[in-house]
C-alpha cells in the first residue's frame, strides 16, 4: 500500500510491487493485494492473505488468487534420521519431526547426504585425564580404608 515516486523498473521487483511508467504515485491508487496461501506441509490453503502472513517454509502464496484456482499439494520429501543415517522417500513433514530427522522437501534420498552422527570419542588427553582422575580415586580412598583399619 505504499508508493514511491522516481523508481526505476528494475527497483520494482517485490511480489506486491507494480510499476507505472512516467506515472507520479499522486495519479495513483496503490492497493495491498491479497491471495491463497497454500501452506504445502498440510495441504491447506487459506483466502484472502496478505503475501507477509504466507510466509513458511512450505508456504506459496498466490496474488489475487482465491484458493479454488489452485490445487494445494501436501509436500513429501526425504527424510534422513542422523541417528542411524536412514533415509525414507516420500515422506510427508509431519512424519519426519523428533529426534535427530531432518526433512528435505521434494528431494529423493539419493540427493541426501544422510549419514549417522558420529558416537562421541574419548581422546588421548580426555583418557589420560580420565586415569589420572580413577588413580587419585584409588589412592585416596586405599589411605582412608588403610586409616580406618588402624
Amino acid at each position: 500500500g505504499i508508493c514511491t515516486d522516481n523508481v526505476l523498473p528494475g527497483d520494482c521487483v517485490g511480489v506486491q510491487d507494480e510499476w507505472f511508467k512516467d506515472t507520479p504515485c499522486s495519479a495513483i491508487t496503490c492497493p495491498q493485494h491479497t491471495g491463497a496461501c497454500c501452506d504445502g506441509t498440510t495441504g491447506v490453503c487459506e483466502d484472502d492473505v496478505l503475501p507477509g502472513d504466507c510466509v513458511g517454509v512450505q508456504d506459496e502464496w498466490f496474488k489475487d488468487t482465491p484458493c479454488s484456482a489452485i490445487t494445494c499439494p501436501q509436500h513429501t520429501g526425504a527424510c534422513c534420521d542422523r541417528a542411524t543415517g536412514i533415509c525414507t522417500k516420500d515422506v510427508f513433514p509431519q512424519d519426519c519431526q523428533g529426534g535427530k530427522r531432518d526433512w528435505h522437501k521434494g528431494m529423493p534420498c539419493s540427493d541426501v547426504n544422510c549419514y549417522p552422527e558420529k558416537v562421541p570419542t574419548l581422546s588421548t588427553w580426555g583418557a589420560i585425564i580420565l586415569t589420572l582422575l580413577l588413580l587419585a580415586g584409588v589412592i585416596y580412598f586405599g589411605r582412608r580404608a588403610a586409616a580406618l583399619d588402624d
